[in-house]
């Protein structure tokens, strides 16, 4: 499974975001790459890609027959539909969570809880929130409905940006760019997602 997570300050521009993807043999969940501006080396275009184009190019040289070639090169690249892997693009991801605060708004409205579920859905992905006191929004996107496990997520991110946003010499309008903090929610997400 996919998830991009996202934290939304009040002035609706990304603080933080990342790309998380469990391994699909039941393992634990594995972080790809961050990104935000410039550092991290892009959304996708980090270990993720290399290492699977390194794999298929040693697969190919290993067994030069034409169907291995083809299957490793089948099995480096997405599929088109296929999920959040099908989004290549960081501006894609973004647009599908700065999509969704419209109804993140209106259903804020009307609520007084903090963790808003599933509020929307665009093709196969869901889009799950949630509101802290500041006007600041978690949201992430995700391909199976795993509430338990995602609200989970959501307190321990919570934390983890309090105490960020405790340090004087942080600005809480500014995009995070702490390695603490991102291998702090990469733990979070291995341990709940």
């Amino acid at each position: 499974m996919s998830y991009y997570f996202v934290i939304i300050s009040p002035r609706d521009s990304p603080l933080y975001e990342v790309h998380l993807s469990s391994k699909p043999s039941g393992g634990g969940s594995a972080g790809l790459s961050a990104g935000l501006g410039g550092f991290g080396g892009g959304l996708f275009g980090g270990a993720s890609s290399s290492a699977q184009s390194t794999a298929a190019a040693a697969a190919a040289a290993a067994n030069p027959s034409g169907a291995a070639a083809a299957a490793a090169a089948a099995a480096a690249t997405p599929r088109a539909g296929t999920g959040l892997t099908s989004y290549t693009w960081r501006s894609t991801l973004q647009m599908i969570a700065h999509s969704s605060l419209d109804s993140i708004y209106d259903k804020s409205l009307r609520t007084s809880q903090m963790y808003l579920r599933t509020i929307d859905r665009t093709q196969q992905q869901f889009v799950s929130c949630f509101l802290l006191p500041n006007r600041y929004f978690f949201v992430i996107l995700h391909e199976h409905k795993h509430e338990e496990g995602i609200r989970n997520f959501f307190l321990d991110a919570w934390e983890l940006l309090l105490k960020t946003f405790i340090n004087p010499l942080h600005d809480p309008l500014n995009p995070i760019r702490s390695p603490a903090f991102d291998t702090r929610i990469r733990a979070s997400a291995r341990r709940h997602l």
